[in-house]
């Protein structure tokens, strides 16, 4: 994913967190087990919130690529999973918010078994946020360099923001038949 802003939008709302897919790893912040602690969780949900509000009102502008494989995955159940859906489908009609899905006759392609996010700042020089298991690491300079190569290459083999928004359609409108 990438994240742009007006000066310092994304630092606020992110406090330096950026988003989580479901099924992640909890990262810093955790209590032994790899369970989250309390605070962790109101913490990362009141950054969700805000950054949520930030995203409608227009302030941030999110592009995210997705793989198809998380559409077709059933967190939560069947209504949920349609909400989701749903939601993403009225996230992709915004000015500000683009969503590619890699299908899956794409294969194998970079990133696949990991997650990162590039926060573009307009004061200050961009910052790679990468998930991993066993912790998070935020980088600079010639990581971030990297990693966009890396998502250019994933956005260039991705579904066009329309076919995605279809396919997105089609699958949860075949989940809502089930």
């Amino acid at each position: 994913m990438v994240w742009s802003d007006p000066p310092g939008a994304v630092a606020g709302a992110a406090g330096r967190s950026p988003p989580r897919p479901p099924g992640r790893s909890p990262g810093p912040g955790v209590s032994s087990g790899f369970e989250p602690s309390p605070e962790a969780v109101e913490r990362r949900v009141a950054v969700h919130t805000q950054r949520q509000e930030l995203i409608r009102s227009g302030t941030l502008r999110l592009v995210a690529v997705l793989d198809e494989a998380v559409l077709h995955r059933q967190i939560g159940g069947a209504a949920v999973m349609a909400d989701q859906l749903t939601a993403l489908l009225d996230a992709s009609k915004r000015w500000n918010v683009t969503l590619q899905v890699i299908p899956f006759r794409e294969g194998a392609y970079a990133a696949m078994l990991s997650s990162f996010h590039i926060l573009n700042f307009a004061d200050g020089p961009s910052v790679v946020y990468i998930e991993g298991l066993t912790g998070d690491l935020y980088a600079e300079g010639e990581d971030v360099r990297r990693c966009t190569v890396v998502f250019n290459s994933l956005r260039a083999a991705a579904l066009s923001p329309t076919d995605s928004a279809a396919m997105i359609e089609k699958i949860r409108d075949g989940r809502q038949r089930e």
